[in-house]
């Protein structure tokens, strides 16, 4: 028995991954990547689309969106601690109200999509972050840079 046949028997919908479907993930990562550093947006409003588009469920794409922010987000905590930027207690207290906000919501969207048996939940509120995203970030960089710009000081 093939592993591609066994997969398929344990999940209807798998998806073969084949070195053009590892080239295609290679070239939105890059496109992710640079977009994210030009514009300042994180790469899974880019990548979480092309996924979903790839045939991916909306569990694997949610669960590799969080492993890839995990991952990130480490490397900035590690260069802000090694920066002095950050106490240890500080460190402490927002690595916890990270910790629980995160397990809490996860819990709870876990317990909504047991309940209505719609996995569909987890794309919906993907879409929401997306979209909320896509409005916030745009406007907060308009206020820094107009707060910036229209600021006056004192000549003296």
């Amino acid at each position: 028995v093939r592993k591609d046949e066994l997969l398929k028997n344990l999940r209807p919908q798998y998806i073969p991954f084949t070195a053009e479907k590892a080239k295609k993930i290679g070239r939105a990562a890059f496109k992710a990547g640079f977009l994210g550093a030009l514009l300042g947006i994180g790469g899974g409003i880019v990548l979480n689309p092309i996924w979903l588009l790839m045939g991916f469920t909306p569990e694997e794409v949610t669960s590799t969106a969080v492993l890839s922010i995990f991952f990130l987000s480490m490397t900035s905590v590690l260069m802000v601690l090694l920066a002095g930027a950050l106490t240890s207690q500080e460190f402490i207290f927002f690595f916890l109200i990270s910790f629980l906000g995160s397990y809490m919501i996860s819990e709870a969207l876990r317990a909504v999509v047991r309940k209505f048996e719609r996995p569909s939940i987890i794309l919906f509120v993907l879409i929401s972050v997306l979209g909320l995203a896509l409005i916030t970030l745009p406007l907060f960089a308009l206020f820094n840079t107009t707060e910036g710009f229209f600021h006056f000081s004192s000549l003296c």
